[in-house]
């Protein structure tokens, strides 16, 4: 079951802002190197424990950034759409 980023039990909870970009995004490149440097992402705010990465999931224009906490094995899940291209001849 994935379970929600940011919860009431612990506010410092949620992905940490070194692997997301200025718009508070996750930056591909910077969870792909935590990925390889086996490095945590964040805490899991429902037990404080820590978030480790694993490998993005793209479907269609969505990626997915799963991610499992050590402590009790709860599956955390970001997902960022990407910017969708304009349809030909629309108007700005």
């Amino acid at each position: 079951m994935t379970q929600p980023l940011i919860g009431r039990h612990d506010p410092r909870g949620g992905i940490w802002s070194r692997v997301k970009d200025a718009d508070g995004r996750i930056h591909d490149g910077a969870w792909r190197t935590a990925i390889a440097t086996l490095q945590h992402v964040g805490i899991h705010a429902h037990c404080g424990g820590l978030l480790t990465p694993h490998e993005p999931d793209v479907q269609r224009h969505v990626t997915f950034y799963p991610a499992f906490c050590v402590q009790c094995g709860a599956e955390v899940m970001q997902r960022v759409a990407k910017p969708r291209k304009p349809k030909k001849g629309a108007k700005a």
